[in-house]
Order: structure tokens, then sequence, then C-alpha cells
């Protein structure tokens, strides 16, 4: 016997010699343990792995850039506002398409989908083992969408409400352009070439239009300046000091809805005023 034949002995006719085919009978792919052939089997493979791309890219999509919405943007917020109302009311269709299937097991008269849509659904969804129109990992990835527009519109409102202050330094001024959402670095002369190169190296640009070495708004800004030696405040304390007192003064002082209230209820206290008419009745 061969050494074939010894290593597999399952495969082998022992008495005759000779090699048994195994004969492999295909399924269904939407059934449990399903067989297929190798021809459908990657492109199936490959199906699941673009989707898995997609699944994880997805979020940091969004985290990036938020469908293009740039926090420059003097308008981010309300965008972003009405970017996570399409994004609700998607959620709220596709919980209310798959509790329509789950009641009627079918499409047809759906109030939520157009006849298009239900056709679309009901040809994809042919031989597809009883699945909902909308598969979990739908509502999930939505759902991840919805969890990050929100934070963002969070930081933005943080971000807007944060006090920033300026200051002097030994050759020019450091200003907080909150329109541009930049802050900027102007001097009396123009820098060297050293300086220059300070600059950029720690991510500050050129504006032409505004005449100043400029950088996104914000806290990391403010410590990579304190690490710049030639923009210490004249009063020598670090950049990130002056930011944090300033916070300090705006947590201190009372807010808008405060004062509001302060106001309606010294107007409840005052005495009303006499009426002067009174006084002139015999």
């Amino acid at each position: 016997m061969d050494s074939n034949a010894r290593r597999c002995p399952r495969q082998h006719d022992i008495l005759g010699g000779r090699v048994m085919k195994k004969t492999v009978e295909y399924t269904s792919p939407y059934t449990f343990k399903g067989a297929i052939p190798l021809r459908q089997a990657i492109p199936l493979g490959m199906q699941h792995v673009l989707a898995m791309f997609v699944g994880n890219l997805t979020p940091l999509m969004i985290i990036c850039g938020i469908c293009g919405i740039s926090a420059d943007d003097p308008n981010a917020i309300e965008k972003l506002q009405a970017k996570l109302e399409k994004l609700e009311a998607q959620q709220e269709m596709m919980k209310a398409v798959n509790a329509y299937y789950r009641k009627h097991k079918t499409l047809e008269g759906c109030p939520h989908l157009s006849q298009k849509s239900i056709e679309a659904f009901q040809s994809g969804m042919a031989g597809g083992g009883g699945e909902p129109p909308f598969l979990p990992w739908q509502l999930s990835n939505n759902n991840a969408n919805i969890r990050q527009v929100r934070s963002r519109i969070e930081q933005l409102i943080r971000q807007r409400e944060t006090a920033f202050v300026g200051w002097e330094f030994d050759g020019g001024t450091v200003e907080i352009n909150r329109e541009a959402n930049r802050l900027q670095i102007f001097f009396e002369g123009k820098p060297d070439e050293a300086t220059r190169n300070i600059l950029k190296e720690n991510s500050f640009r050129w504006s032409p239009k505004a005449g100043a070495w400029q950088r996104q708004l914000n806290d990391n800004t403010f410590w990579v300046v304190d690490r710049i030696s030639f923009l210490r405040p004249l009063s020598g304390e670090k950049p990130s000091e002056l930011q944090a007192k300033a916070r300090q003064a705006q947590q201190e002082k009372p807010s808008i809805r405060a004062q509001l209230k302060a106001a309606k209820e010294g107007q409840q206290q005052k005495p009303p005023t006499k009426d002067k008419s009174q006084d002139l009745e015999v």
C-alpha cells in the first residue's frame, strides 16, 4: 500500500487500492451550515469583508468630517442639527418598517415606503429566510451615526461657550477670531526665518487675507503655544493659564438665564405703585 493510502485510509478502497471519490452535495447559502461551490463562496466572502470595512470606516468618516461639515463653518451647529434630524427620522422609519413586516409578514401596503421601494425590498428579500427589510447592523450603524453627530454638536456648543482671551507678547499680539475659529498672531514687523520655521513646525500658517499667522482655535493650540518662548505673554504667565483664569471668571459670572430669573423675581418683590387717582377722590 502506498504512503497516501496509509495517511488517508478512508479515501481508499483497501482491497482494490483504488481512490474512492467523495461526492459533495451543495445546498442553499441561506441555510445553517450550507455548502456552496467555491466560485460562489469567494464573491460572498468578499462582500462580507467589504461590509466590515464600511462598518469600521463610517464612524471615522463622521468624526473627521461629519459629512463635509467643518467646525470653521459658522453654521456648523445648524447644519449638524439638520443632519441629526434626518438620521433620527431614518431610524424611526426603519424601525416602523420592520415592525410592519413582523406584524403582516409582507410589505404590501406599508405606509412608510413608496410602492417603488416596496417592490425593490421584496425582490431583494426573495428567498432570504424571513429576515426583516432592515437588518440589525443597519439599525446599529445608523444609531452610531446619531450618537456621533450628537456628540459633535455638544462639542461645538461647548467650544462656542468657552472663554478665550488674547494677550500681548514682546513684538506683537495674539488675538482670538471667533468668526474664523482661529488663534491669530500679529507681529509688529516681519518675523525672521527661524521664527517662521518654528511657527510652521507647530502647524501655524500665514494668512495673507488676515495678515497674521494662525491656527485653529482649540485647547491643543494653547498647549502648543505654551512651548513657544517668543509668544510668552508680557505678564509672564503661560497662555493656557490665561485661558484658565478667563474660564474661571466666566463660571463665576451668572448665566443669562440666571440674570433673567433674578430680574423677574426682583419685579415680583417690588411693591405695587400707588394709583394717584385715589388721592383725587373726595
